[in-house]
C-alpha cells in the first residue's frame, strides 16, 4: 500500500448545519500552467467561513478557483498568475479568517478571546434573569446585564454578519444578527441575550471539536517515518518509507506495513 504524506492538505469541507458531507472539496477544474498559493489561516472551522472565503475571493480578477481543507485549515487558489500574493491575504482576511505568517500553527500560538467573550455572555445572561426572579424587573438593571450579555456574545457573530450582507449574502450569522435585533426591539432582552450566548456557546464548541481533530490527525501524522531500515539479502540500508515494503524492518512501522512474527513451541514433559 502507497504511503503518502502531504505538507499541506488541500481538501476539506463541513456542513455548518451538521449535516457531514464530506471532508474535502472537489478540485476546481483550471486549464493547465494555472499557479497555485496555499495559505494557513486560522478561524476557519465550518463550511460558512469557506462559503465566505469563496465569496471574498471571486471578485479577485485572475482566481480560478479555491479549495479549503477544514482539518488542515488550509486555502489554496487557483489563479492565471497575474494576482499578488498581498491581494489575496487581504482578500481571505475580508472574509473574517486570518491568514497566519511565520508558520504559525493552526492549533496554537494565537490568544483567543472567543472563551472570554462567551463566559461574559452567559454569566450576565444569567445575571439578568436573576434580577428578574428577585423582582427587580421593572427596574433598568436586568436590562443593563443583557446588553452586556448581547455586546459580548455579538462580537463573535455580529462582525460575520455585516461580511456576508456586504456580499448580499444569507447566513447563520444574519439571521442570528435579525433575530436578537428583533428580540431587541419588542423589548424581549432576556430572550435576545439568550439566543446570542447560546449560538455564540455552539460557535465555540465547534471550533473547540474541529481544533481537537486536527490535533489528533497531527499527532497521527507524527507517527509516520519519513525512513525505514530495509534488510534484503542480509544487507540493510536505510531508505524512504514510500519505497519500504511490508516486509522491511523499520526504525518505526510505517502505516503501509505490517507486523511479522513467528511462535514457538515447547513440548512439555
Amino acid at each position: 500500500m502507497k504511503h503518502q504524506r502531504e505538507e499541506n492538505s488541500r481538501d476539506g469541507h463541513h456542513d455548518h448545519d451538521h449535516d457531514q458531507r464530506t471532508e474535502t472539496s472537489p478540485a476546481p477544474a483550471v486549464p493547465p500552467g494555472t499557479s497555485e498559493e496555499t495559505f494557513r489561516v486560522s478561524g476557519m472551522d465550518c463550511s460558512e467561513e469557506v462559503a465566505a472565503i469563496e465569496r471574498a475571493l471571486k471578485p479577485v480578477r485572475g482566481v480560478q478557483g479555491v479549495r479549503a481543507n477544514l482539518v488542515a485549515s488550509s486555502v489554496s487558489i487557483y489563479h492565471d498568475g497575474s494576482v499578488q500574493r498581498a491581494s489575496l491575504v487581504e482578500a481571505i482576511n475580508k472574509s473574517g479568517v486570518k491568514v497566519q505568517t511565520n508558520g504559525a500553527s493552526s492549533s496554537g500560538g494565537n490568544v483567543s478571546f472567543a472563551p472570554w467573550l462567551v463566559g461574559i455572555s452567559g454569566l450576565f445572561t444569567g445575571i439578568g434573569i436573576a434580577l428578574q426572579w428577585l423582582g427587580l424587573k421593572e427596574t433598568l438593571w436586568p436590562d443593563v446585564a443583557f446588553a452586556i450579555a448581547i455586546i459580548a456574545g455579538g462580537a463573535l457573530v455580529f462582525p460575520k454578519a455585516l461580511q456576508s450582507l456586504k456580499t448580499f449574502s444569507l447566513d447563520m450569522n444574519v439571521l442570528m444578527t435579525v433575530a436578537v435585533a428583533g428580540a431587541v426591539a419588542i423589548g424581549e432582552h432576556a430572550e435576545g441575550a439568550a439566543v446570542v450566548f447560546l449560538f455564540s456557546l455552539s460557535e465555540l464548541l465547534e471550533s473547540w471539536s474541529v481544533g481537537r481533530a486536527r490535533r489528533a490527525i497531527q499527532a497521527l501524522m507524527q507517527l509516520a517515518p519519513d525512513t525505514a531500515l530495509v534488510r534484503r539479502n542480509g544487507n540493510v540500508r536505510e531508505q524512504a518509507t514510500p519505497r519500504c515494503h511490508a516486509s522491511s524492518r523499520c526504525k518505526r512501522l510505517p502505516p503501509s506495513g505490517s507486523l511479522m512474527f513467528s511462535l514457538s513451541t515447547t513440548r512439555l514433559p
